[in-house]
């Protein structure tokens, strides 16, 4: 009786370590740069955004490039102003268009 709930236990420690290895193997990756495929692949996604945006793609390509696959923190410092924002108004023409001025329902939320 004794060995058959040791036996338990220890199965039970042994599935938990297996699902905790498997979770810090999915959020940790093996930590390797990214290749030349893979920022292709990304870029290729993007389309003409990037300079639609104004944001500049050769800069990302060199940023992608120079990825050592190590962590990094990216913050965002965004300064707003007081007053209503300009993009409330053109979210609220972009609803209408869409027909959601009437009516809230989640695809038409914003």
């Amino acid at each position: 009786m004794m060995g058959e709930q040791a036996f338990l236990v220890g199965g039970i420690w042994a599935g938990a370590l297996l699902l905790w290895l498997a979770f810090l193997l999915f959020y940790d990756g093996f930590r390797r740069p990214l290749t030349r495929a893979e920022i292709d692949a990304f870029l290729g996604t993007l389309g003409d955004r990037m300079e639609e945006t104004g944001n500049d793609s050769a800069r990302l390509r060199a940023f992608l490039e120079d990825d050592d696959g190590r962590e990094f923190v990216m913050v965002n410092l965004v300064r707003t102003r007081p007053g209503q924002s300009p993009i409330r108004p053109a979210a609220r023409r972009a609803r209408a268009a869409n027909g959601c001025a009437a009516i809230r329902t989640p695809s038409c939320a914003g």
